[in-house]
């Protein structure tokens, strides 16, 4: 349902509209309030109205506010965008409309942390798929080579349910070794390769993990 919009709206009740209609995934208040004030208007943490249409996982709301001309690259005070909040979340189809927006997944946060590592972290395996469709860097960060991104979940995971993305780097070859620490521990070990080679494939076998390749 659409958001009503009065003539005499201030411009902070018009910025809690717009808000409001990116959360609800409401396109045609989002048309009309973007005649009304720029879709790039922040709140006091730096995040505009398409970080919060990501958080919420409306790709909808996401395509119509990129159309009027949303920058899809912003970052928050803590340096990370609205794909960043998409990933986390695992709102996948999100995800993909930021990146087909223009959405670039290798912007760090402060911290350092690209969106890869915010899918990694909540073991979003199909935003982590979408994102290295989008050229994702794979690669450890510098001076945190034991923090390759998708080894993230192997060291936060929980052995019940361990869930591993491997992160070949012929710069860091033992980046390899927390995949194995982790199916040998004897988990439920998904293991995504990205250009593995395939004598670690064979290597770790059927009895320890599963492998996808993609």
């Amino acid at each position: 349902m659409a958001h009503l919009i009065h003539a005499d709206y201030t411009e902070f009740e018009l910025a809690a509209k717009l808000y409001a209609a990116a959360k609800d995934d409401d396109r045609l208040s989002i048309s009309r309030l973007s005649t009304k004030m720029s879709v790039n208007i922040v709140d006091e943490l730096g995040r505009s109205p398409v970080f919060s249409a990501a958080y919420y996982g409306n790709a909808d709301a996401i395509q119509s506010l990129a159309a009027k001309g949303a920058n899809v690259k912003l970052q928050d005070l803590e340096g990370c965008t609205a794909l960043h909040y998409a990933c986390q979340q695992g709102n996948f189809d999100a995800v993909k409309r930021l990146c087909e927006a223009g959405a670039k997944p290798n912007v760090p946060d402060n911290d350092g942390s690209t969106p890869v590592f915010a899918a990694a972290e909540s073991k979003h395996l199909n935003c982590i798929e979408i994102l290295i469709s989008y050229g994702a860097n794979l690669d450890p960060i510098a001076g945190m080579e034991d923090r390759a991104p998708l080894l993230v979940v192997v060291y936060d995971g929980d052995n019940s349910s361990l869930v591993c993305c491997l992160s070949p780097s012929p710069r860091h070859p033992t980046s390899f070794r927390p995949l194995f620490l982790g199916a040998l521990e004897g988990g439920d070990c998904i293991c995504f390769f990205s250009g593995a080679p395939t004598s670690l494939k064979r290597d770790l076998g059927d009895a320890y993990a599963t492998s996808h390749t993609i």
